[in-house]
């Protein structure tokens, strides 16, 4: 029998993570992830798709012209008068 179906054996007859590890010379979380468990990490729930929010390029060095110093930064959308009703210039 190989060393997984193995732990998992021990699992189903009781066995804590601890005892599995201590009984094949591993970490209770080495075990925790040859068994299966989560490997990877918990991102928050995406954006909402109406979040009204644009993402622009701005300059944070100081105004610099040239484009190598822009980060992308997240505005809200405003409305406003005139011929474009957003700071995006896209009608809703």
């Amino acid at each position: 029998m190989d060393d997984i179906a193995e732990m998992r054996a021990m699992q189903s007859q009781g066995a804590s993570l601890r005892q599995i590890g201590l009984h094949f010379g591993l970490s209770h979380q080495a075990v925790f992830y040859r068994l299966g468990g989560i490997r990877k990490m918990r991102t928050g729930a995406p954006p909402a798709a109406n979040d009204n929010k644009i993402v622009k390029m701005m300059p944070h060095n100081g105004g610099c012209s040239t484009t190598s110093g822009l980060v992308p930064v997240s505005l809200p959308r405003v409305g406003g008068m005139g011929p474009h009703p957003f700071i995006d210039g896209v009608a809703a």
